[in-house]
């Protein structure tokens, strides 16, 4: 048997060789089966019109071919074209069959989708205004008027059922959190769809002038301090009860407290010191906190009668 199997063993092994060359060759030429796309082409659209639809963008084919062609196949080589020079607007209807498409050496056997639908409108373009989108200031800061824009409009282009119905293009978002001065800032427009274009700049300026909030405060039922009535003998004849109003800016009036405030009726204002009845002007003393000033007090004096001048 060794005899048998090492004589000529070198035409036997040449001849495995071969049998299994042939066999590989005839595995990759077999014919198979493959799913492959293919990009769609949406040519001639006419320049009055506008596709507000989303098309499909790839063409999915069934496929068969030998293993060797079809491993070399280049989709990127190939694309479906669809002729729109014919199309009005509305919606407009392909259908697509597996003849239409040629690639050599591969058989089409399936395809998807089967029917394209491409909906267009009337493509047309406006002057719209600019709304500057301003977010909401630190709690002791306001907005003084209306942002400036520049410019106030600009022009744009999309479809006719679209910018008919639009009144305004918004800008990006304009944070003012932590601003305490005015400001001008570059921003850009903002469109609510793909389909609206940019005919001018993209971008307009933002002047915003912000100021510090002014509020009032009241202080009610504030007792009067009588200075310098030792040596008189006298009689209030009118309320004591004393309201105040303060005006300044939030963060510095939001530490005034009534503790720190005094309402005081000085004997030294006084003209004469005889019994009779006087009108005595109160004074308001409070911390000297800068900006921080008294709107009104009421009442703004008080009435005594002097009893006499001991």
């Amino acid at each position: 048997m060794k005899e048998l199997l090492l004589n000529n063993i070198g035409k036997k092994v040449l001849a495995i060789s071969i049998a299994i060359i042939l066999w590989i060759i005839s595995n990759f030429e077999q014919d198979i089966v493959k799913n492959i796309s293919i990009d769609i082409r949406y040519d001639s659209l006419p320049k009055e019109l506008i596709i507000t639809n989303i098309p499909p963008e790839k063409l999915n084919l069934r496929v068969r071919g030998s293993r060797t062609k079809l491993s070399i196949l280049r989709t990127d080589n190939y694309s479906f074209p669809i002729n729109l020079s014919k199309v009005n607007e509305g919606l407009s209807k392909f259908d697509i069959i597996t003849e239409q498409i040629t690639i050599p050496g591969i058989q089409i056997i399936g395809l998807s989708p089967s029917e394209i639908k491409v909906e267009t409108d009337t493509l047309i373009t406006k002057i719209i205004k600019v709304n500057p989108n301003i977010g909401i200031p630190d709690i002791d800061f306001e907005l003084v008027g209306l942002p400036r824009v520049d410019p106030k409009s600009v022009k744009i282009s999309g479809p006719k059922s679209l910018l008919s119905k639009l009144e305004y293009i918004d800008t990006d978002l304009v944070s003012i959190e932590g601003e305490k001065t005015n400001f001008t800032i570059e921003v850009r427009l903002k469109t609510t769809s793909p389909l609206i274009n940019l005919l001018e700049d993209e971008k307009v300026k933002i002047t915003v002038d912000i100021k510090e909030t002014i509020i009032e405060k009241e202080f009610k039922n504030i007792n009067i301090n009588f200075k310098n009535f030792d040596d008189i003998k006298y009689k209030v004849l009118s309320d004591q009860d004393i309201s105040l109003l303060f005006k300044g800016p939030y963060r510095k009036i939001k530490n005034l407290s009534s503790g720190n405030i005094e309402v005081i009726a000085d004997a030294k204002n006084l003209k004469s010191r005889k019994p009779n009845k006087y009108s005595i002007k109160l004074d308001v003393e409070y911390p000297g906190i800068e900006e921080i000033v008294l709107d009104k007090i009421n009442p703004e004096n008080i009435e005594i009668l002097i009893l006499n001048d001991k």
